[in-house]
């Protein structure tokens, strides 16, 4: 079951998505070990490969202020995108190494 918290900081961080391309926004809420949650949402650029996923964002934030060692322990990903589709397969790998 997903915590209300993470899911409606999730869907919070939907709205500063940046998606020109795609108009698909994406928010994303991690909650670590030691209670803390930091949110994302995806950032597009014209290069796919400077695209950056909502999940990336808040596992950036995270270790920016906590550092290298973080414990994720909750995620939550909301979207606008009808049907909602699967992470992406750079999303899956870089959680799973975190």
């Amino acid at each position: 079951m997903i915590d209300e918290t993470l899911r409606n900081l999730a869907l919070l961080s939907m709205e500063h998505s940046y998606s020109p391309y795609s108009k698909k926004q994406v928010g994303a809420a991690i909650r670590l070990s030691n209670g803390k949650i930091y949110t994302g949402c995806n950032i597009e650029n014209s290069s796919f490969g400077g695209t950056v996923c909502a999940e990336r964002v808040a596992v950036w934030k995270a270790v920016s202020e906590e550092g290298p060692a973080i414990e994720i322990t909750e995620v939550a990903v909301a979207t606008d995108a009808d049907p909602p589709s699967s992470r992406s397969a750079s999303s899956s790998g870089f959680n799973k190494s975190r």
